[in-house]
């Protein structure tokens, strides 16, 4: 199950964002949105 605010990080229009948000969440052993957040704006 995929949350749309998740998607939006993924596949969002920014490339390098969404690059960053993927790097951060195959680290993670749980999804934190937050955290994804924080990688796709640059603020990790």
């Amino acid at each position: 199950m995929t949350s749309p605010e998740m998607m939006n990080y993924l596949g969002g229009a920014d490339p390098e964002g969404a690059k960053r948000a993927t790097e951060a969440m195959l680290e993670m052993k749980k999804i934190d949105l937050a955290e994804m957040k924080r990688a796709y704006i640059g603020d990790r």
